[in-house]
């Protein structure tokens, strides 16, 4: 593999490279800049030695700053194709390091970010669609747990709208078995309390919605409604 470029796209594509077993070359304009990866293995040539470097590697990857065209098909026409394979350039800069019209000259294969951007168009859809279904898992998990928050935070209106409906059932059961059998007044009690468990529950209900709706003044009123 050569690697033109001594920056960070270059750095990154050699060290990946040279991790996966391949013979990485790097052609660069300055020798000091590439000295890292001379380090690390890989040989280092002059850019002036480009066509040269081109003539010996499977893959050539263009990642460099320069403002102008490194090679032009005059220079890649004086490659001689191999036969069993294309030579594969990836031109990774802007404006490009290859020029275009090289995809017309016999064994050559020409890669830029043009066709990396069309290759990619479904995946990035398909990005594009996940980041929209986790925004709306998110959105779902949010409301359910503002409804389960408001739902804590009105525990208090409900427990006190409860105990002013015991202590009214309490004074009222009192009130409707005086004079009644002994026996007979955990019947009338049962029944007041039903009743009043009944006659909460609307009230309860509409208390839960006021406060996931954020409406505490309903809420304040409808836990007051049984006070004495």
């Amino acid at each position: 593999m050569l690697v033109v470029g001594a920056g960070h796209v270059a750095t990154e594509v050699a060290d990946v490279a040279a991790g996966l077993g391949a013979t990485v070359t790097v052609c660069n304009r300055t020798r000091r800049h590439a000295q890292r990866l001379a380090t690390a293995g890989a040989t280092v040539v002059d850019l002036t030695l480009l066509t040269e470097a081109l003539a010996n590697t499977d893959v050539a990857i263009f990642g460099t700053a320069a403002p102008h065209r490194l090679i032009d098909t005059d220079r890649l026409a004086r490659i001689r194709p191999r036969e069993d394979r294309d030579l594969l350039l990836i031109d990774l800069c802007v404006p490009r390091n290859v020029d275009p019209r090289a995809r017309r000259l016999p064994g050559i294969r020409l890669v830029d970010l043009a066709n990396l951007r069309r290759s990619g168009t479904t995946a990035a859809e398909s990005v594009v669609s996940d980041v929209r279904r986790a925004e709306d898992i998110v959105e779902e998990e949010l409301d359910r747990y503002l409804r389960w928050l408001s739902g804590r935070s009105v525990a208090d209106s409900v427990r006190r709208m409860r105990a002013d409906l015991d202590a009214w059932a309490q004074a009222e059961a009192e009130q409707a078995t005086r004079g009644v059998p002994e026996e007979l007044r955990p019947l009338v009690e049962d029944g007041l309390r039903r009743a009043v468990l009944r006659l909460a529950h609307g009230p309860t209900r509409r208390l839960l919605e006021a406060a996931e709706a954020g409406d505490d003044r309903l809420v304040k009123t409808l836990a007051t409604l049984f006070s004495a």
